[in-house]
């Protein structure tokens, strides 16, 4: 089964740390992403496939998306 996460860059922690609940579909995650990158577009936001490993799908940083 997929799960999804949306982490954000903190540069206090040095490290991304999530910002939302898992989600079962893609769109709900990027849908989520957008909304906190609005929010905040000085952090970087990415959206992580949760797996036995962690894979990086989706990133947003500056106002803009990056896509893998």
């Amino acid at each position: 089964m997929n799960h999804w996460n949306v982490e954000y860059y903190s540069n206090d922690e040095s490290m991304w740390l999530e910002c939302s609940n898992d989600f079962f579909s893609l769109s709900d995650a990027i849908r989520c992403m957008r909304l906190h990158a609005e929010n905040d577009p000085e952090m970087a936001h990415r959206i992580v496939h949760i797996e036995i490993k962690r894979k990086t799908i989706a990133l947003s940083a500056y106002g803009e998306e990056l896509v893998k």
